[in-house]
């Protein structure tokens, strides 16, 4: 028995074997991504590991008396690391995990290497690893076109066509495998691959190392992702945070006001929350700051920007119906934190809010309304508390107060909150 190749099988073996390895430690890294997934991404990327590993073992034993059981074992190997690659591209352009499918499909893959083991035929293995490619690369790209919401769409494109190119990459190398084994069986036991095969071969490497790299870039467009998202979330009450608001903000205002749609800026700040960390404990206080995030959360409408601020300060971009609507958006809010309490074992600890709104003038930035809202703001805080102040508006019964919005004040009076 007697296979001549232009290039030499172990070292392509061995190329294959390192592209999963890099695929290995890749996942390792990716792994602290995820908190949802650090276990799958860690046992991928064991998966992986064992991959590699034993397609360079199988390499390693890839001569002539061997042949067959090393090639076999050596493409049992990349099939396997192809599914736990496409797992992972699956997971990291927002598809829900399919752990029970991927092991399914191993499963498979070791039945069909087992049965189609032959000593006397070693191109079945390769045959067999190419169906399988086949399989996966076409069903990934199918998937991957279908796929409508994904925070890269241009490499989601990217990896679905090359998927595709892949699939059809390997049933052209099935149909070459399927014919050279016919000739090797004819040729009583041997056979020589000349130029175009080994075009092929290459051209499967290839297609593999630029599935790796687009893999990578996968990553780091999702790793840049998770950043932005950490940056504009705040950690504890899973709002938005200070510095996401003021860069979303303005753009969200610029939209409403280009709509015609009133706003209201609102600085809500829970009443005496230092009283309640010096009695309870800071723990406490950061599970009311999570609990009273909820609840303002809830009574607003999703469409509503809300972040925190600054410590025990809320801040709050409403879009309105009407301008008198800011009173009675504001009120509710206040009234809802005022009537559910936070409960905690045995006890319950009840809270209130004081709030400033601005009403938002078409010429007025954002940091300007903020100002505003602080200062209306100190203004409830100042008469006593757990009631809203609207800025420019007098004292009076809230059926009373006249809501117009306050005009831009000239840029050198604009105030900054500190």
């Amino acid at each position: 028995m007697s296979i001549h190749l232009l290039v030499n099988l172990q070292i392509a073996y061995l190329l294959a074997a390192l592209l999963v390895a890099i695929g290995a430690v890749t996942v390792f890294f990716l792994r602290t991504l995820d908190d949802h997934a650090t276990g799958l991404m860690l046992r991928l990327s064991a998966a992986l590991g064992a991959t590699a590993l034993t397609i360079a073992v199988s390499a390693l034993f890839m001569v002539q008396e061997f042949l067959a059981l090393g090639m076999h074992l050596a493409n049992f190997g990349i099939v396997c690391g192809v599914i736990a690659v496409a797992e992972i591209t699956r997971r990291q352009l927002g598809l829900r995990k399919r752990t029970a499918l991927m092991l399914s499909l191993m499963a498979a893959a070791a039945l069909a290497f087992l049965v189609a083991y032959d000593p006397a035929r070693p191109l079945m293995g390769n045959a067999l690893r190419h169906g399988f490619e086949a399989l996966i690369g076409l069903a990934l790209a199918l998937r991957l076109m279908k796929l409508t919401h994904s925070s890269t769409p241009v490499l989601k494109k990217m990896i679905a066509w090359l998927a595709l190119l892949y699939a059809g990459d390997a049933l052209f190398e099935l149909a070459n495998s399927l014919s050279n084994d016919l000739v090797f069986r004819q040729q009583g036991g041997s056979l020589v691959i000349g130029l175009p095969q080994t075009i092929g071969i290459a051209s499967t490497s290839v297609l593999s190392g630029l599935f790796i790299a687009l893999l990578l870039l996968t990553v780091n467009a999702h790793m840049a992702n998770r950043l932005r998202h950490l940056l504009s979330t705040d950690e504890l009450t899973r709002l938005g945070s200070r510095r996401g608001l003021l860069e979303q903000g303005p753009a969200f205002l610029q939209r409403s006001a280009q709509g015609g749609q009133a706003m209201a800026v609102m600085m809500v700040d829970i009443d005496h929350f230092k009283r309640i960390n010096d009695r309870y404990g800071h723990p406490v206080g950061d599970a009311i700051l999570k609990h009273c995030a909820r609840v303002m959360r809830a009574s607003l409408r999703p469409e509503a920007m809300l972040a925190r601020y600054g410590g025990e300060e809320f801040c709050a971009l409403v879009p309105l119906g009407q301008w008198r609507d800011a009173l009675v958006v504001a009120d509710r809010l206040r009234e809802q934190v005022q009537t559910h309490p936070f409960k905690i074992v045995g006890f319950e600890i009840g809270c209130t809010v004081s709030i400033g709104v601005a009403l938002v003038h078409q010429d007025l930035a954002l940091d300007a309304c903020i100002a505003q809202a602080d200062e209306a703001l100190y203004r409830a805080k100042r008469n006593g508390r757990n009631q809203v102040v609207i800025h420019g508006q007098p004292a009076a019964p809230a059926s009373l107060l006249p809501l117009q919005p306050t005009p831009a004040p000239a840029a050198p009076d604009r105030l900054v909150p500190v």
